[in-house]
């Protein structure tokens, strides 16, 4: 793995049976989730002047660079040498053999460029402040003390919903919910009252809004 050559950000999320081989430098970026089973290689056996077959034994060590806010989907493999630029997503099962852009989504073997991202959309996301990984959590992560308190905030979120056809942060602080925990409050609460978590354009905040 060689960890001396393993280089983190900030909010790094390495799934289960990822394979990072660091030998040639291993450059990871803040806000970046790597799948399961993907596999980043950054060195290679010397084959094309072996000293011994199938290969030699010497190494090709290339950098892989990996921009901030990517998303690497499940059982990807990158090929030594590749940069992925910020904001990219690489879909399942992709081999990423060169580099790709910002704000682009690849995928397929070899990975080429399939769409680019909304962004404009990235950028307002970017300025909200948020990540996936602080708008997940378990209650304690969202200010509460007990899994049945967050129960009983969520049934008054329900009322609200069910009354006004939308939940807004407003409404959480309205009901003693500290302004920071708003956002990630309102995506539980998404997922539990089958409502849609979006952002709203005219107040530049995240609400809740019935399917």
């Amino acid at each position: 793995m060689s960890p001396q050559n393993l280089h983190f950000g900030d909010d790094v999320v390495i799934k289960p049976g990822a394979t990072l081989q660091a030998r040639g430098g291993l450059y990871f970026g803040s806000h970046i989730v790597v799948a399961a089973g993907v596999t980043i290689l950054t060195s290679s056996h010397e084959y094309d002047q072996p000293d011994v077959l199938p290969y030699g034994t010497a190494f090709r060590d290339k950098p892989v660079r990996i921009g901030d806010f990517v998303w690497i989907g499940m059982n990807v493999t990158v090929i030594p040498g590749v940069t992925i630029g910020e904001g990219a997503v690489i879909g399942a099962g992709a081999v990423v053999q060169r580099d790709v852009p910002r704000l682009s989504v690849a995928a397929g073997n070899p990975a080429t460029v399939v769409k680019e991202r909304d962004s404009a959309a990235f950028e307002r996301a970017r300025a909200a402040g948020w990540t996936i990984s602080d708008i997940r959590g378990g209650p304690e992560a969202l200010g509460f003390s007990t899994a049945s308190e967050f129960d009983k905030h969520l049934d008054d979120l329900k009322a609200v919903l069910a009354t006004h056809d939308m939940i807004r942060s407003s409404d959480l602080v309205s009901l003693g919910t500290p302004p920071e925990f708003c956002p990630a409050v309102l995506y539980h609460a998404a997922s539990r009252l089958e409502g849609r978590f979006v952002w709203d354009e005219q107040t530049s905040e995240f609400v809740v809004t019935k399917k």
